[in-house]
């Protein structure tokens, strides 16, 4: 019996947390699992330039005994003081869990709320990110891609993120010379290369 509902726990919390590999938002805060580790962003400065962006990564989880019962109260924490103390808490608990502190540029960082965008085309793929973006055309043998100028290319992705949102339906039927004529006319500054070179 008492297997039995040890199973039952482990279930629950299983479905509770987030699974590896994915991130979730939570009040001011973004938190990522990983395999081994879990990252914690605070995301009031997130996509500012000229300011920070504090963070900490919990690793070694794979050593212990507590994960789940952690990633469950992380996700329950609404700003990063309590996410930090939680995991303060849980490094207390266990000494098989390290905790690493750092800070980033807000501008590194995108802001709550931000989802990438990617778009399989009829003769193209597109994916539209924070700080890049690349055009694939999937009609050609070298697979001729796009991705930011190497030379003043930053402020180029913001555009292109903001002309591919608005152009998503008609982008789906654009074949890559096309895109890449749109993005000329947008002002859009990109490398073009083969990528089987």
């Amino acid at each position: 019996m008492q297997n039995l509902k040890e199973q039952i726990i482990h279930l629950q919390h299983k479905l509770a947390s987030i699974s590896r590999g994915e991130s979730v938002e939570v009040g001011s805060i973004r938190i990522h699992r990983y395999d081994r580790d879990v990252a914690v962003w605070d995301l009031t400065n997130a996509g500012k330039r000229g300011k920070m962006v504090d963070s900490f990564v919990l690793y070694d989880l794979n050593r212990s005994n507590n994960e789940l019962d952690l990633m469950e109260e992380l996700e329950k924490a609404n700003s990063f003081e309590s996410a930090l103390k939680i995991a303060k808490k849980y490094l207390e608990k266990d000494d098989n869990i390290k905790l690493y502190e750092r800070k980033h540029k807000g501008i590194e960082i995108s802001p709550a709320g931000f989802k990438p965008i990617s778009i399989q085309g009829k003769d193209v793929f597109i994916q539209a990110d924070y700080d890049s973006f690349r055009v694939r055309d999937r009609s050609d043998i070298n697979e001729e891609t796009c991705i930011p100028a190497i030379k003043g290319g930053k402020a180029d992705i913001k555009v292109f993120y903001r002309w591919v949102k608005d152009n998503q339906a008609k982008i789906k039927n654009m074949n890559f010379n096309e895109i890449v004529s749109a993005m000329r006319d947008e002002g859009i500054k990109y490398h073009r290369y083969c990528a089987l070179d």
